[in-house]
């Protein structure tokens, strides 16, 4: 006779055993023997809990999936995750960045082991696709030097691997402007960026660089009664940037001036 078996959430009955046989006999020794039931663990069926399309538009943001199924006393259970063949972690929840553009495969292996029978797997896949993601702005905006003889260019903020090009209107795509003389330059910015579509402004971003105070003063000239009035005068500057010098201007320096009489006893 055999008692009643209560089998255990989670289990499945398989049979009968004893340590020696791996099943009842057909004739039972006339001995008291003990068999126990032999049971293994029921399907766990889990599935993978993705809270996204299979199309998901690259972000700087993480993605999160779980691994879902019942979960029953006894069952130890363990998780390995994989992002295309690489392992990403062990817990019933991974979380990880946005991979780049392209096609991808998550799997997770679920094992469901107990001390009482043999351990379980059951894996569970998910493919998804990155598409191109948008830049919708750039941080730069319009700026102002003074002039300095120095060239410079519109300030963009850029993450690692970012390529920027500039153009001043009409002119063709280039890394650096090397704006150096005093002016306004209306500047388009392009900024390429791996996993985006290339962004470029749609209104120009204005450089003005403004034209550097240079100060003159003329060298006084004395002459004796009855002689002509000088025809040139010697300026002293200051306020040149580098190497500038009185050649870069152009027209003439136009001053008044009044001679007097003077007499030393």
């Amino acid at each position: 006779a055999f008692d009643v078996l209560e089998i255990p959430k989670g289990f499945e009955f398989v049979g009968w055993a004893t340590l020696f046989d791996k099943a009842i006999p057909e004739t039972l020794p006339e001995r008291d023997v003990e068999y126990k039931a032999i049971l293994k663990i029921a399907d766990i069926n889990p599935t993978l809990d993705a809270p996204y399309s299979n199309q998901i538009d690259f972000s700087p943001n993480n993605l999160t999936f779980t691994a879902n199924h019942q979960k029953f006393d006894g069952i130890e259970y363990k998780y390995q995750w994989y992002l295309d063949g690489i392992a990403m972690g062990n817990e019933s929840e991974v979380s990880f960045k946005t991979p780049d553009v392209g096609d991808h495969k998550l799997k997770v292996t679920v094992t469901a082991s107990s001390q009482w029978t043999n351990s379980v797997s059951k894996n569970v896949t998910y493919d998804f696709v990155v598409n191109t993601a948008t830049l919708t702005s750039i941080n730069a905006t319009d700026c102002t030097f003074e002039y300095d003889g120095k060239a410079h260019n519109i300030a963009v903020e850029t993450m690692v691997g970012d390529k920027v090009e500039y153009r001043v209107d009409g002119g063709d795509w280039s890394s650096s402007l090397n704006i150096v003389n005093a002016g306004e330059y209306p500047v388009y910015v392009r900024l390429t960026r791996k996993n985006y579509h290339t962004y470029e402004t749609a209104t120009p971003i204005m450089l003005t660089i403004t034209k550097k105070v240079v100060s003159g003063t003329i060298v006084t000239k004395t002459i004796s009664y009855g002689d002509s009035l000088p025809t040139s005068y010697k300026v002293n500057y200051s306020g040149f940037v580098g190497t500038d010098d009185a050649s870069v201007f152009s027209g003439d320096i136009v001053f008044t001036a009044s001679a007097k009489n003077s007499l030393t006893l």
